[in-house]
């Protein structure tokens, strides 16, 4: 709770927006509550209760028999119960039998194990037999969260863990998250939380890792290709790539059917509005070789930002600062080659890839450059100040700017209304 994004200071507005937009159920967790076990964001939830017609389900802080039954006599269509019911299942049971169909049970889980207190205490009690504890309960559902998953918005991990049940070392010896071997780990480990450690066994580092993976083996141009090299079997492809079509919007896989550019990312000829969340976040630490701590860049451009740096070798030396032009809202970065990388291999095939070319360089933006939509301003040879030690001597840099609502600022300023990202 020390750290959170706020979407919507209006509960009761947002259940309405997403009741509009078509949603059946609305899914409510009183995340003080949950920490203080009883209710602490009752008024908001009575709110939404009154402003939708929509079935609402309720977590957090629901501990009592009584807490129950006060809820559902204010509307709710059913509570869910997670840290009681790891304290005292036989309160679950007896629940479902004076309340049928109208109790749930919520298993949150971080590496198979089950957390309570609002994730803030980890059991030794495995998810899956706390699902089994519950079997002929009465329970009308059960209502699972990988907390090691959850926010990174990366779909779920169920052919590498079966939902996070298998983390261990196989019998080939690959372990982690995504199952990766030493050898392949070695090769395409990152430290994708930025805390100094390239881990398997972290999900963004191995989430991170098995995209760098898959792009250097063929995707998204080639998505069997990819696969295969990452597990040696046809079935294993073919059940993955079932999966992504079946969880897709449309059924279809990115990639398939388009004509990549140079550097084979399709996903760089779109571009996604965003207005939320309007905040800040450093960037990594192993990613930053400016002076001091490092700086931030608007939230809403940050996986960007680290795909970017990522994926071409490059490393910051200057992102939200004041007294630089057009860099206060978070929007830009400029970036050099990682240590020991060159700067044609680094820099300018980022540039190329987004747009720029040598001879609209005196520009740098739009149209006299083929600029991908998410891309403001490129600056690299050509213009002034800006470019590879041949043009810039030692003020050598790669300037990117992403589109906003107002072209970035001199001094440090709040974020934009919208930015444009990838994809």
């Amino acid at each position: 709770m020390g750290q959170a994004t706020v979407y919507n200071a209006d509960p009761a507005a947002q259940a309405k927006a997403f009741e509009d937009q078509g949603f059946q159920w609305l899914h409510v967790v009183d995340l003080n509550g949950a920490f203080a076990g009883r209710s602490v964001n009752g008024a908001a939830v009575e709110a939404i209760l009154k402003a939708t017609r929509s079935p609402v389900q309720l977590g957090g802080g629901i501990r009592t028999l009584a807490d129950i039954e006060g809820w559902l006599e204010k509307g709710l269509a059913r509570v869910i119960l997670g840290t009681v019911a790891v304290r005292d299942p036989d309160l679950v049971k007896e629940a479902c039998r004076r309340f049928p169909r109208k109790v749930a049970v919520g298993i949150d889980a971080r590496g198979g194990k089950v957390a309570v207190e609002g994730w803030a205490e980890t059991s030794e009690l495995d998810a899956i037999e706390m699902a089994r504890r519950f079997e002929g309960a009465g329970v009308a559902a059960i209502i699972y969260t990988d907390i090691d998953r959850d926010g990174i918005l990366a779909g779920i991990n169920w052919e590498e863990t079966g939902f996070g049940t298998n983390l261990g070392v196989s019998s080939a010896e690959a372990e982690g998250w995504m199952q990766f071997l030493p050898s392949s780990w070695e090769a395409f480990g990152v430290d994708g939380n930025g805390d100094g450690v390239k881990d398997p066994y972290n999900p963004w580092d191995a989430i991170f890792a098995a995209a760098r993976l898959l792009r250097y083996s063929g995707a998204p141009g080639d998505w069997h290709g990819a696969i295969f090299s990452y597990n040696h079997a046809d079935w294993y492809v073919e059940d993955v790539l079932a999966d992504a079509r079946k969880w897709s919007v449309d059924g279809s896989l990115e990639g398939e059917g388009e004509t990549c550019g140079a550097a084979g990312f399709p996903v760089l000829a779109k571009a996604t509005t965003l207005r939320e969340p309007r905040a800040f976040k450093a960037l990594p630490a192993r990613l930053w070789v400016g002076g001091g701590s490092p700086e931030s860049v608007d939230a809403r451009i940050w996986p960007d930002a680290v795909w970017l740096l990522e994926t071409y070798e490059l490393r910051v030396t200057a992102a939200r600062e004041s007294g630089h032009n057009t860099h206060g809202d978070g929007t830009a970065m400029d970036m050099v080659p990682a240590p020991g990388r060159g700067w044609d291999e680094t820099a300018r095939r980022a540039a190329e890839d987004l747009g720029w070319r040598e001879t609209c360089g005196l520009s740098g933006s739009a149209p006299a450059c083929p600029l991908v939509p998410t891309i403001q301003f490129i600056g690299y040879n050509g213009y002034p100040g800006h470019g590879d030690p041949a043009h810039a001597g030692e003020n050598a840099h790669l300037h990117v700017s992403w589109q906003s609502s107002d072209y970035g600022c001199p001094e440090l300023c709040p974020p934009r209304a919208w930015v444009k990202v990838f994809g």
